[in-house]
């Protein structure tokens, strides 16, 4: 997995940032551990699209609080008809 995610940073990192979306941006964060960086393009992209719910399941991987990751969590599970088996997080 590491690997694989080192490879997935270097090829969309080669890309101008304007061409990457905002979850793109999130994950890539994400990766190098700066959620702070992450929250700030998840929102951009929640603001978008409100009710995409893998956006919210990624808002829920950047939180440094439990309680406001459980939250997006079931914002995505709801926004995803109940079915949250996409959403684990493992």
């Amino acid at each position: 997995m590491e690997a694989l995610s080192g490879v997935f940073a270097r090829t969309v990192a080669e890309k101008p940032e304007e061409t990457r979306t905002p979850l793109q941006n999130a994950i890539l964060a994400l990766i190098v551990d700066d959620h702070e960086s992450a929250l700030v393009a998840i929102e951009k992209a929640i603001q978008a699209d409100p009710n995409n719910p893998a956006l919210y399941w990624a808002r829920g991987l950047s939180q440094p609080e439990l309680e406001d990751a459980f939250k997006d969590y079931a914002t995505a599970t709801e926004l995803a008809g109940g079915k949250a088996e996409h959403y684990y997080v493992q």
